[in-house]
């Protein structure tokens, strides 16, 4: 279910539509796509910045921050594995 904006409607305005990437060049893709990875790291970090007081401490918030993502990641694809290791088995008989 949508949620309506501030002004009511269902769609955003063009200015925060998202860019169709469709016409673009496999360059501007990528670039699109590091673009993304950067604001996102950019994101965690300033998030992180404002619970610690020092870039020490910044630096092993960020360390423990991305070893839990790694290990839900991680989680996710052992998961993967096993369903797809079972649906073979199934589709085997």
């Amino acid at each position: 279910m949508a949620i309506p904006s501030v002004s009511g409607e269902l769609l955003p305005p063009r200015n925060l539509a998202p860019v169709d990437l469709a016409d673009k060049s496999a360059e501007e893709r990528a670039a699109a796509w590091l673009d993304m990875l950067d604001t996102g790291y950019k994101l965690v970090v300033a998030g992180l910045r404002q619970k610690c007081h020092s870039d020490d401490e910044l630096r092993a918030a960020y360390r423990s921050w991305y070893a839990e993502q790694m290990a839900d990641h991680d989680h996710t694809l052992e998961r993967m594995l096993r369903r797809m290791q079972q649906r073979r088995a199934t589709d085997a008989c």
